[in-house]
Formats: structure tokens, C-alpha cells, sequence
């Protein structure tokens, strides 16, 4: 698998495989990038898994899935995996 990393200012994205090009994994700074940046990277949709980020952008242009459960090795995230694809489906889609 290859990795590609996409970089604006001090954020850096990665594609982690090229054959998945609507795919981006960012961290915390990545969530909190201004608006008209995610704009021009064409991000729609954001998978947000974390309990503490927040959903930053209010807006028609970003469309968000929330899966709030805590940074651990031992909370898992199976029980969430099924509405996750499904969300990451229907950005494909579009």
C-alpha cells in the first residue's frame, strides 16, 4: 500500500492508497482547518472519530458522521464499523 500525503500550510493529510482517491486520514489539526481550505481540496463529508473534536464547520458545504468514542486500545470501534462504511458509502456515491 502507498501513501500519499497531501500538505497546506502546516496540515498535512494522508491518502493511504491511491487506488481510494476520495480518501483522506487527517489528525486534529487536520478537523480544525479552516472551511475554504477543505474546499479546495474537494472535501465533502468527514468521518469524524474522536470524543473530543468537535464538528467545526456548520454548513451545507461539509457533511459530518460523529462517532464519539474515546482514544484507547481497549474501547473498540467494531460496534461502529457497519454506519462508518455505510457513511463513507455514500460519499463514494457522490
Amino acid at each position: 500500500m502507498t501513501t500519499q500525503l497531501i500538505r497546506h500550510a502546516d496540515v498535512v493529510w494522508a491518502r493511504p492508497d491511491n487506488s481510494l482517491p476520495f480518501i483522506l486520514v487527517g489528525s486534529r489539526k487536520s478537523a480544525n482547518t479552516e472551511l475554504e481550505v477543505l474546499k479546495s481540496l474537494n472535501i465533502t463529508h468527514i468521518l469524524n472519530v474522536t470524543e473530543v473534536v468537535k464538528n467545526r464547520h456548520k454548513s451545507d458545504d461539509i457533511k459530518y458522521m460523529r462517532i464519539a468514542i474515546e482514544d484507547d486500545k481497549d474501547v473498540s470501534i467494531a460496534p461502529h464499523l457497519e454506519s462508518a462504511f455505510s457513511f463513507i458509502n455514500v460519499c463514494f456515491i457522490k
